[in-house]
């Protein structure tokens, strides 16, 4: 089966910019990461612009559901998002169904309880148990990053649309390791692997088959459908290797030459399963 052929087209409820999408956030107990991760995302429009809210927490303790779901209130507070009455937690077991009917920005935890600490493939996995059938697309952001400027999920939406081959569109961060800062950025550190990419309406990308990214980025709902967050250590290389061996390949959005669009608050990853 192609990559085009690979993830089935699922079109459901649209929001003000036509692209249908669920905002993933995935934290392990930063809170104040957390809080500037949000806050910049709503100050960057993108809380009004996806149009649901679902909030993993992997720090292992269920205490904390509370104190999260009055941060998301708090963050969503005039924006479409914005429910006066409070919003409902919601735990998913692995293996369960996928909950279609999740409207409401929701926080979800690691099920059965007690809660446990998973890292990137357990967050991932519970994550994607809450993608449901009427979204179209996932905005996947970890609690450490900041937004540079509003993401343009339309132009990263239309991309997917338009190259079936693309497994995502990710938003490029600062140098955070030696490589990256001696080169002067991450495509820089690998100039040959990337093709920048201009369509008939001017949206340029870099694409390039090095690897899948939980950074921020834009991927179809329905690669959740079709693929599983690999458990254990490497995850993140691993679901790159199984994506490429399906014929997938990935991209950032802007050339080679633009600025980071997003701001990795740490040099330094402190979540485990990567």
């Amino acid at each position: 089966m192609s990559a085009a052929q690979g993830i089935p087209a699922v079109h459901g409820r649209e929001d003000v910019n036509g692209v249908g999408t669920v905002l993933l956030v995935v934290t392990d107990g930063r809170d104040d990461y957390l809080h500037a991760t949000l806050t910049s995302a709503r100050d960057n429009r993108l809380i009004d612009t996806v149009d649901r809210i679902v909030l993993v927490d992997d720090s292992g303790d269920p205490s904390r559901i509370r104190p999260l779901l009055r941060t998301l209130q708090d963050v969503c507070a005039g924006t479409r998002h914005d429910t006066p009455d409070g919003f409902t937690p919601r735990t998913l077991r692995f293996g369960e169904h996928r909950d279609t009917q999740l409207v409401c920005p929701t926080v979800t935890v690691h099920g059965p309880l007690p809660a446990t600490k998973r890292g990137v493939a357990g967050a991932g996995q519970t994550g994607w148990a809450h993608v449901g059938d009427n979204d179209r697309f996932v905005f996947h952001l970890e609690d450490d990053f900041t937004f540079n400027e509003p993401p343009d999920l339309s132009a990263m939406a239309a991309i997917l649309d338009g190259n079936p081959c693309l497994a995502q569109v990710a938003l490029q961060r600062q140098p955070v390791n030696d490589v990256e800062r001696a080169a002067g950025g991450i495509i820089a550190s690998w100039p040959d692997e990337y093709s920048e990419v201009v369509d008939d309406v001017g949206r340029v990308w870099c694409e390039h088959s090095l690897f899948f990214t939980t950074n921020p980025s834009l991927y179809r709902a329905g690669l959740t459908c079709r693929f599983r967050w690999p458990d254990g250590a490497h995850s993140e290389g691993r679901f790159s290797q199984v994506l490429r061996d399906a014929g997938f390949r990935f991209a950032f959005l802007g050339g080679k030459g633009d600025a980071p669009k997003v701001h990795h608050i740490r040099d330094h990853r402190t979540g485990t399963g990567y």
